[in-house]
């Protein structure tokens, strides 16, 4: 199996001095899903639980990307379940971003492999969301 390499690169400005990093980070497998509105599959205003089949290893992974923008109110993402999550992530403001890295310490963000994403969007504007996953 061919390895997947991706630059995971963190700025944060604004500040003095700014600060920006970017490391290649290495996996056997990669799982994305892009909602985007310009191409028409973004997550629609006032959708509720939009399921969305995909696939992350827990024991194995190494980054966790999430991006959300675009919405005028929350986003909220359930993970294997829209009755009983195993895990939600909810993005107050519409917009977002959680990133997860194997190497930073902190403990892993999913209890089990993921095998499904639930998504509302409770503004009325679309809104976008990736999904970045690598893992072994």
């Amino acid at each position: 199996m061919a390895s997947v390499s991706r630059r995971l690169s963190v700025g944060y400005t604004g500040s003095q001095p700014g600060v920006s990093t970017g490391d290649d980070i290495t996996a056997n497998s990669e799982s994305i899903l892009a909602l985007h509105g310009g191409d028409g599959s973004g997550v629609a205003g006032g959708a509720t639980n939009a399921e969305h089949d995909l696939t992350v290893v827990k024991n194995n992974l190494k980054l966790l990307v999430i991006t959300v923008s675009g919405g005028n109110g929350s986003v909220t993402i359930k993970v294997n379940s829209s009755s009983t999550p195993d895990e939600t992530f909810t993005f107050a403001s519409g917009a977002g971003v959680i990133v997860w890295d194997s190497r930073g310490g902190t403990t892993n963000p999913f209890a089990n492999d993921v095998t499904k994403l639930f998504i509302s969007n409770g503004g009325t504007t679309v809104a976008d969301v990736d999904f970045r996953a690598l893992y072994n």
